[in-house]
């Protein structure tokens, strides 16, 4: 507890200091990762701080010292904590600025499974637009057909798809609806959207589903029955009960998929 209560303390002091001072101290920091005199528990420890601070310095440097560092020890815990980016929404907000230095990571990363599972849950934690939109293009090149998802073989193609799975920023939804909704996109890159806006847990990405849903095909029946039997927030609940009511508030095209739909509501 008291570790913990050192380390939160010594994060807050770090984020609130300005740059200057802040990129002082995380460089000590990087100092010390790279310092064999110490003991790889100790170096360890430097890491979880750095892991903690969540800045987009602190980001950078924990990717920098991953690439340098030749201690397996050492780069297993800073790909956990390059994983962990993201986690901390401290002041009760997705912190978006730390997304640019993981997309300018991600190429570097693609190459390192290990990197590639902890750029991608990173990106897809902080679920920018341009984030998401790098994970879902690097699922969709990958597979030509919905059925090839399930047989991914490149390791960053698979790292991305599980990482999809995370994305809960409401700002992500925008980009995922065109991706489901526009007329330009790919069968793939459509299931892929349906996908992460079904797990996100926002009625606005209920009411993007929904809206598919209406005009949806017999043949996608399939898609509708694992997309909305992910409800798990309230208002989604709300929304799909008033849509499949009755009474009707959406008009399906497909009796088949309506009922689906109204299947979701069994985990309510």
């Amino acid at each position: 507890e008291k570790k913990s209560a050192v380390i939160g303390a010594l994060t807050t002091v770090l984020r609130g200091q300005d740059k200057q001072s802040n990129d002082a101290a995380i460089q000590q920091m990087g100092a010390w990762l790279r310092d064999t005199s110490l003991s790889s528990s100790i170096r360890s420890e430097v890491a979880s701080i750095l892991g903690a601070i969540q800045t987009p310095q602190s980001v950078q440097l924990l990717f920098g010292e991953y690439q340098q560092a030749n201690d397996e020890q050492i780069r297993e815990v800073l790909a956990r904590e390059i994983a962990k980016t993201g986690d901390d929404r401290w002041a009760a907000r997705f912190h978006e600025d730390l997304s640019p230095a993981l997309e300018t990571a991600w190429p570097a990363a693609k190459d390192d499974p290990n990197l590639a599972q902890a750029v991608a849950l990173a990106l897809a934690k902080v679920g920018t637009p341009s984030g998401v939109t790098l994970l879902v293009g690097e699922v969709a090149r990958s597979a030509t057909t919905v059925e090839g998802l399930s047989e991914l073989t490149q390791p960053s193609a698979r790292a991305a798809a599980s990482a999809l799975d995370t994305v809960r920023n409401p700002d992500a939804v925008p980009v995922l609806t065109a991706g489901l909704l526009g007329p330009d996109t790919s069968v793939v890159q459509q299931y892929i959207c349906g996908s992460t806006l079904a797990v996100m847990g926002n009625a606005d990405a209920t009411r993007t589903l929904l809206k598919w849903a209406s005009t949806a095909p017999d043949s996608e029946v399939p898609w509708a029955a694992r997309w909305f039997e992910k409800l798990r927030d309230t208002a989604s609940f709300q929304l799909v009960e008033a849509a499949t009511s009755t009474s009707g508030q959406v008009s399906f095209s497909s009796a088949a998929v309506r009922n689906a739909v109204a299947l979701g509501l069994r985990n309510r």
